[in-house]
């Protein structure tokens, strides 16, 4: 079963949303090693790079029109070059009201 997560905000509301990963595919001898994030349609504000905190990943977010449903998906690449980037658990829908 998928498991999908959303987040709502205001257009003018910035702040960070993120994936927690638990064992075993982020563990104490295999961790995060790069993460990206990107939103489709167009229009939601992605501000920086991916933030890697242990098993964290957190992306600032603001922007967006309101009305309008986007989809942030993160890629994780983990030490023992396993990446994870599936839209049913490695995303997050953000509805901007």
């Amino acid at each position: 079963m998928a498991t999908q997560f959303f987040v709502e905000k205001a257009h003018m509301e910035k702040f960070k949303i993120g994936l927690y990963y638990w064992p075993p595919d982020v563990s104490a001898t295999n961790t995060i090693s790069t993460a990206t994030a990107v939103s489709t349609p167009a229009g939601l504000t992605l501000d920086g790079a991916v933030a890697i905190s242990g098993s964290q990943v957190l992306q600032t977010i603001s922007g967006g029109t309101s009305g309008a449903l986007y989809l942030v998906q993160f890629t994780i690449t983990t030490t023992d070059l396993s990446v994870y980037c599936s839209p049913d658990h490695d995303a997050i829908y953000v509805r901007v009201i």
